[in-house]
């Protein structure tokens, strides 16, 4: 069960079930069956369907051969509600330049935060993100992270989806690990953390963890290994 002073972290690598565990949130799944899950009441959902489905719209509607320059696009601040009373959110998310800007001339990151505004100016409590630093340069992940630091200090409950161990930042509350279509770990961020030493003393666990990053209490993977590692095997 959730609460809305808490951010959660869920990490799995593609294989591992994490976009399962995601539609749960996301879509109708008639077909689940589990002894408890509660989807939390006014959730919104971001995620690259979502962004893609709107870059796609986008283009259907280009007047760019009718028009005697080129179409830029729908303003962004046509996709928020009530965008006078959210003006400081929308300064915290960098976005106040970008509000005039056309859809298709915003960056990938600003696109994403853009979705992100638009689901919290319809004055939703809790937001279930997929992937969302994947494909941003380092000064969009780190805009991305203060967003969302920001939005946790305001009671947002977040469920952010990632494959990296490098993207569970260190003020998150929360942490899981999926593995095989099943949460094997979950609980507060330190917590989690401990349960991962006493794996990798163990052997049990398929990650890898420096010394260093685990006396920091940093969940993270080896820079040179692939998402892939982001799995456990049986015994754990």
């Amino acid at each position: 069960c959730t609460q809305r002073n808490e951010a959660w972290y869920i990490v799995g690598s593609n294989r591992s079930g994490i976009e399962d565990f995601f539609r749960l949130f996301s879509e109708n799944c008639p077909d689940f069956t589990a002894d408890h899950f509660e989807i939390p009441e006014n959730l919104g959902i971001v995620s690259f369907k979502k962004q893609q489905d709107l870059y796609e719209t986008e283009l259907k509607n280009d007047d760019t051969d009718f028009l005697d320059k080129l179409d830029p696009g729908t303003p962004a601040r046509n996709f928020l509600m009530d965008i006078e009373t959210h003006t400081k959110l929308i300064e915290t998310f960098a976005m106040a330049d970008c509000m005039d800007k056309g859809y298709r001339q915003l960056s990938t990151g600003q696109s994403r935060k853009l979705l992100l505004l638009r689901q919290i100016t319809k004055g939703i409590s809790c937001l279930a993100i997929q992937a969302p630093y994947e494909g941003l340069d380092p000064d969009s992940h780190k805009e991305l992270d203060k967003a969302f630091f920001h939005l946790f200090q305001k009671k947002t409950l977040l469920i952010v989806f990632v494959h990296n161990l490098d993207d569970i930042p260190s003020w998150c509350s929360h942490a899981g690990i999926i593995s095989h279509g099943r949460l094997l770990i979950k609980g507060q961020r330190k917590k989690v953390i401990n349960s991962l030493k006493q794996e990798l003393y163990r052997g049990s666990a398929d990650f890898r963890v420096s010394a260093q990053d685990l006396q920091k209490n940093r969940l993270t993977s080896n820079k040179n290994t692939p998402a892939e590692l982001v799995r456990l095997n049986k015994g754990f």
